[in-house]
């Protein structure tokens, strides 16, 4: 491992995030995306934002520390819908945002109008090792001062060769060297691929993942609900998954904090990866949990 270092991002407030092996994992919540999301789809085709408020404000009290904010519907004009959004979610919540699209206008938009709203650094979802794609998104986080994610692949596609995707995610991190870009503000994404399309999909990443950390020493974050995508009961396989990333040096992830397996998955990951001292969070949040327990059963009774 070339050293622990810290990807560090702040909202509006002065809400600071920090993104590193020596702190707790960091959630970042998945919500506000409108894929197979048929209401949400229609309310951002609409311009209204009950939706991304309402989910921004969830994903905040379940414990996600940034939120993801991706308005791609079919037929949707993002650079005009993403920094509506991002707006709303400023409005209802105060955390860093991660602005996803595959267009970098809409990029652009949605880290001006978190700037104009105060926002301190944001985090870019997603470069990859592509030069075409690169020659795009590294200019805009230099220029916003934003952190990116950069996704493990490059000219040769999305496949399932280790080496082949540790070569990307090492070229990201040089290329945003030339734009003063430092390794501090990289996360390595090392592509979670759907386990039901292919037998090798989880372990691929698992050891991208763990050569990322030891021989790179990037930050990471993933999708890492995708693993399970496809498949029946894909709770239990994401509970196991986590864990076997964060073990490899994942420190973050994109998820979605309001399933309550996930929450305890990474809480408990905390106080056995020494980052939660004396499991002061874990006993805090179960107390929390059984007082609203008690005060559901008292209003029933």
């Amino acid at each position: 491992m070339a050293g622990n270092i810290e990807t560090v991002l702040e909202g509006r407030g002065g809400r600071v995030v920090k993104i590193g092996f020596d702190h707790p994992f960091v959630m970042i919540g998945e919500r506000i995306n409108p894929t197979n999301r048929k209401v949400l789809s229609a309310q951002l085709e609409a311009g209204d934002m009950t939706l991304v408020r309402r989910d921004a404000r969830r994903q905040v009290e379940a414990g996600a520390q940034v939120l993801d904010v991706n308005v791609g519907f079919a037929g949707a004009d993002e650079p005009v819908v993403m920094p509506l959004a991002v707006r709303a979610v400023m409005e209802e919540v105060d955390v860093p945002l991660s602005i996803d699209s595959p267009s970098a206008k809409a990029v652009a938009a949605g880290l001006k109008a978190f700037r104009e709203m105060g926002g301190k650094k944001a985090l870019i979802n997603s470069a990859t090792g592509e030069d075409e794609r690169m020659a795009r998104y590294l200019p805009l986080a230099a220029e916003y001062g934003a952190a990116v994610i950069g996704l493990a692949h490059d000219e040769r596609g999305i496949n399932y060769d280790v080496q082949a995707r540790v070569e990307a995610a090492a070229k990201i991190a040089e290329r945003a060297a030339e734009f003063g870009i430092p390794r501090h503000d990289i996360l390595i994404d090392p592509l979670t691929l759907t386990a039901g399309a292919s037998t090798d999909a989880a372990w691929v990443a698992l050891e991208v993942q763990r050569r990322v950390w030891f021989e790179l020493g990037l930050n990471s974050t993933t999708g890492a609900s995708n693993v399970a995508f496809g498949l029946p009961d894909r709770h239990p396989i994401n509970a196991a998954y986590l864990p076997l990333m964060i073990s490899r040096g994942l420190v973050s992830a994109i998820t979605n904090p309001l399933e309550a397996h996930i929450r305890k998955t990474i809480l408990a990951s905390n106080v056995l990866m020494g980052r939660d001292p004396n499991a002061k969070s874990w006993i805090t949040t179960f107390r929390q949990e059984q007082k609203a327990l008690a005060a559901a059963a008292a209003a029933a009774a």
